[in-house]
């Protein structure tokens, strides 16, 4: 899996040397962007309150912005961001954050912030080779969506078998923890799809499978992908945080030294011609239990 993450500027002053840039305009222009002209008279005056401050803007941008922020920060190895904050026709200042501020912010610590990028990568790996596995050597286009329900949360991935030709294989890279040091996580894999096979699911994209002839096979790959766009392969998967052995679907902050964090997970699968249009299927009432 290839990530990729902007470097904008460089400053040997800084710990790890490179920070991003970011514009942050101020929050009635964000919430009215089509009419921003109409709002260029809200300047930022003071460094607390509700509105006209800097409190005001920090406070959206930690509840909006600083976990992808955080995501990039950490793919491209860099120390933090420097931030300016306008109106689209006045800047009113500029503030640097570090990595560790927005962990604080979001996480409580660090080392919370570094398992849980690594956790969240390990299980889009799998995702993604799950994809790959059920439908091999083809140039797919993948929708993923998160719903919540109460305190549980699915991630589904509808995924469609494109016409085009498969792009050239990339180099996989890796990331690293805030301090530059590797965080262990472990990521449970609770794959329980094992009736689902890749012939099944490619008889179902009218895709020629491993288990065809070796004459259909060639056939099948002398000519050109399908298109099949009313094809579709829908996944659900389902994750649950498992802290010092005991299942958990509330927040905590892990403590390093102490607590110990895992992420228990399977996939669900379903292929078929009318998934475009056939909704989400049943609500999970209860989620299955955990080996």
């Amino acid at each position: 899996m290839l990530m990729r993450s902007q470097l904008d500027c460089r400053d040997e002053r800084l710990p790890r040397k490179i920070f991003d840039l970011k514009t942050r305009a101020t929050f009635p222009v964000r919430l009215d962007v089509a009419n921003y002209k109409d709002h260029l008279d809200y300047r930022i005056t003071r460094t607390t309150g509700l509105f006209y401050s800097f409190e005001r803007e920090y406070y959206d941008m930690m509840r909006s912005a600083f976990l992808k922020y955080s995501m990039q920060v950490r793919i491209g190895g860099m120390d933090g961001i420097m931030v300016a904050y306008h109106n689209t026709s006045e800047i009113f200042g500029f503030q640097y954050i570090r990595l560790e501020e927005m962990d604080t912010a979001l996480f409580g610590n660090s080392y919370m912030g570094d398992a849980a990028f690594g956790h969240t990568v390990q299980i889009l790996d799998a995702l993604l080779n799950r994809i790959v596995d059920l439908i091999p050597n083809r140039t797919l286009r993948v929708h993923i969506q998160t719903l919540s329900s109460g305190t549980m949360a699915d991630v589904y991935a509808w995924t469609e078998d494109r016409p085009e030709p498969p792009p050239a294989a990339a180099p996989a890279v890796t990331a690293a923890g805030a301090a530059g040091e590797k965080v262990p996580v472990t990521v449970i894999n609770e794959d329980e799809v094992g009736a689902v096979d890749a012939d099944a699911v490619d008889a179902a994209l009218g895709v020629a499978g491993a288990g065809a002839g070796a004459a259909a096979a060639g056939a099948a790959s002398a000519a050109p992908p399908p298109s099949v766009p009313d094809k579709i392969i829908k996944l659900r998967m389902v994750a649950h945080s498992i802290v010092n052995g005991a299942k958990t679907e509330t927040p905590f902050v892990r403590r390093q030294g102490t607590d110990v964090w895992n992420v228990s997970f399977r996939i669900d699968v379903r292929a078929g011609p009318a998934l475009a249009c056939d909704g989400l299927g049943p609500a999970l009432t209860e989620p299955r239990q955990l080996r």
